[in-house]
């Protein structure tokens, strides 16, 4: 790693440190109900938006396709027959 980089990373510890325990807070307030109605439900908005909108999760896919999106991803994949011993 370039010295310089280490460097961003470490002037940057402070800060990401400051930002996580907000977010802890946040989460401790919001789930004790600490937290007025209205704030509380923004709050939660704002985390199904970062988490990608609230939208469905995703459907499992089967062995066979699991396979293939490996295999598409360039990920070698190698199935070999269980004994059953």
């Amino acid at each position: 790693m370039h010295p310089s980089l280490l460097m961003a990373f470490v002037r940057e510890m402070p800060r990401l440190r400051a930002q996580e325990s907000l977010r802890r807070v946040t989460e401790f307030a919001v789930g004790s109900g600490a937290m007025e109605k209205r704030d509380r439900e923004r709050v939660v908005r704002e985390w199904q938006a970062e988490a990608g909108g609230g939208a469905a999760p995703a459907r499992r896919q089967t062995l066979t396709q699991g396979l293939g999106s490996l295999a598409a991803l360039g990920i070698p994949v190698r199935v070999v027959e269980a004994s059953g011993d």
